[in-house]
């Protein structure tokens, strides 16, 4: 199988946010960021008795509240459209590309008490086990929960409940809408860099089987080590990865 992949993305910024935070509600929205990517992909697969090809465009903005009271609101909005696309593609691409319309992607509240911040709502998620994909024009979500903690230092320790996820395509051709993600997925994770060059990375991640007998535990580790030996940079990592069912 053969990929092919051109993407352009421009970013443009209406608003910027202010240094400080918001003395009112009001000036919270007003002095909030605006931003945006117009985006163009080509893809080209060949999977060996099929050749076929796409071209998808859409937009993609984003708005983000100044903070008031340690509280600050997201919402993102993502749109696709494949106008050239004929039968043979709509076969290849249901799965990743091909879609038409609009969906609101994020839409969350976040808060922040010292150096713990909780999320809810809809969001995009990076994390060691529970992460949204921008490989493709429409971007993956999840709807739940996300608290993370950087107390200790050079660590950030991250909990994550999801309920809900938003893949790239409806596999009909329109975007993915939000769905029931399993009967939840809850992951505990934490990364740490007290070490020059060195991440350490642990996570842990359950999740609640809709039509097994049994759930999933998944449990995570990494180590990556990256240095230069005078001009040239080399990375160094090992991976720990394990899945257990239990009834």
């Amino acid at each position: 199988m053969k990929i092919v992949r051109l993407s352009i993305a421009v970013a443009m910024t209406a608003l910027s946010s202010q240094v400080f935070a918001a003395d009112t509600l009001a000036d919270a929205f007003k002095n909030g960021s605006l931003s945006g990517e117009i985006k163009a992909f080509y893809f080209n697969k060949d999977n060996g008795t099929d050749r076929e090809d796409i071209v998808a465009t859409g937009l993609m903005l984003k708005y983000l509240t100044d903070e008031y009271m340690g509280f600050k609101a997201g919402a993102t909005f993502q749109s696709s459209s494949t106008p050239f696309i004929d039968d043979g593609g709509k076969t290849m691409f249901r799965n990743d590309m091909w879609a038409q319309g609009a969906q609101l992607s994020e839409a969350y509240l976040a808060y922040t008490f010292d150096k713990t911040t909780l999320k809810y709502g809809r969001m995009f998620m990076s994390t060691p086990l529970v992460a949204s994909s921008g490989s493709r024009l429409i971007r993956e979500s999840f709807e739940g929960a996300h608290i993370t903690n950087t107390n200790l230092p050079n660590t950030v320790l991250g909990a994550v409940y999801v309920d809900k996820f938003q893949a790239r395509t409806d596999r009909d051709g329109d975007v993915g809408k939000f769905k029931n993600y399993n009967d939840g997925t809850y992951s505990l994770y934490a990364i740490n860099k007290s070490i020059p060059n060195l991440t350490l990375i642990g996570a842990w991640a359950h999740i609640d089987e809709q039509t097994a007998q049994s759930d999933l535990n998944i449990y995570y580790a990494e180590a990556i080590y990256a240095n230069k030996l005078n001009q040239l940079g080399y990375t160094l990592a090992g991976q720990y990865w394990a899945n257990k069912y239990t009834s």
